[in-house]
Formats: C-alpha cells, structure tokens, sequence
C-alpha cells in the first residue's frame, strides 16, 4: 500500500499579525481546522486521510496585494524591490531580471507603472 501526504493551504485575508503576536499551532485560531476535512472529502476525495499537523506561516503584503519594483523616491541609486504579496517566489526569474536590468540603469521591457511606489503614498 502506498502512502502519501497531502498538503493543504488556507489563505486568510484581513488579519494583521506580526512575527511577535502570531500564534503558531493547532491552536490557533488564524487555522480553520474544521474546514480542512470537509474540503478535502470534496476536493480530494482520495487524499481524506487523518490530519497529520498543521502549521501557521506568514508572509507579506501590499495594501493592494501588487509588488513594489521601484527606484526610492528620495534616493534614486536605491532599488526598492518587495515581490511579496504572498505569490511573489512563481515570479523569481521575472523579478530577479527587472531588478538587474534597474540596477544597470536600463530601461525594463515591460510597463512597471503598477509596482511603483507612489501609488501607496496617496
């Protein structure tokens, strides 16, 4: 018999924590346990195991969920770059090119206009 594990992810939005006031655990109530069953029996019938453990996991966001990819306003030798919003790791290559590309001063193939800075400072 084959054994396998499943990994499950909830998102929650709205909640603002810190590395200092999260609580990590089964215990936590940022952790819809209860609702983990009755997805998996929906979604992966075949995959409706015991639950094994949980655990809580952080990560950052944007006001409206979009990257920053910018020069500082104030110090223009200052690349600002914060790929975040909890689907920046798919876009590493894409990013990572960008960056270099600002950082040689070269002008970047793709409109940045969404990432820029200024945008949060309204």
């Amino acid at each position: 018999m084959i054994q396998f594990m499943t990994k499950a992810v909830c998102i929650a939005f709205g909640v603002l924590l810190s590395g200092s006031t999260i609580v990590r655990g089964d215990s936590a109530p940022e952790v819809p346990i209860a609702d983990g069953p009755i997805q998996a029996r929906i979604y992966l019938p075949d995959a409706n195991g015991e639950l094994l453990s949980t655990a809580v996991c952080m990560y950052t966001n944007t006001p409206d969920e979009h990257f920053i990819l910018d020069h500082h306003p104030k110090y223009p030798q200052v690349v600002v770059a914060s790929p975040c919003s909890g689907h920046g790791f798919k876009f590493s290559p894409v990013v990572g090119e960008l960056i270099a590309g600002m950082i040689q001063g070269k002008a970047p193939r793709f409109n940045l206009e969404l990432f820029k800075i200024a945008r949060l400072c309204d």
